[in-house]
């Protein structure tokens, strides 16, 4: 079994908030988990949508050639690994 499912099942009864069996369950009433959860995600798409209205496209604009200059060398780099890779294969035939 992988680490990240271990890791995963031993934090679930702690955190299981849709079925209220772990901890928070004991520790809160339904309700009151529905009213945070409800808030919460409001409180994050408001932050959210307050971040994407500070963020100012300017300096974004000035590094964009640059930017756009990086990834030719990266997408060229993917495209030799495919055709090479590709290469190695032969085609399939089916046998019936």
């Amino acid at each position: 079994m992988p680490d990240w499912l271990l890791a995963v099942r031993a934090v679930a009864p702690i955190a299981c908030v849709a079925c209220l069996g772990g901890r928070i369950g004991d520790l809160f009433p339904e309700a009151a988990v529905a009213v945070v959860t409800v808030v919460g995600g409001l409180g994050l798409i408001l932050y959210m949508l307050l971040v994407g209205i500070t963020i100012d496209p300017e300096p974004d604009a000035r590094t964009r050639r640059r930017d756009r200059a990086a990834d030719g060398p990266t997408v060229g780099a993917m495209v030799l690994l495919l055709v090479m890779g590709a290469a190695g294969f032969e085609p399939a035939t089916s046998r019936v």
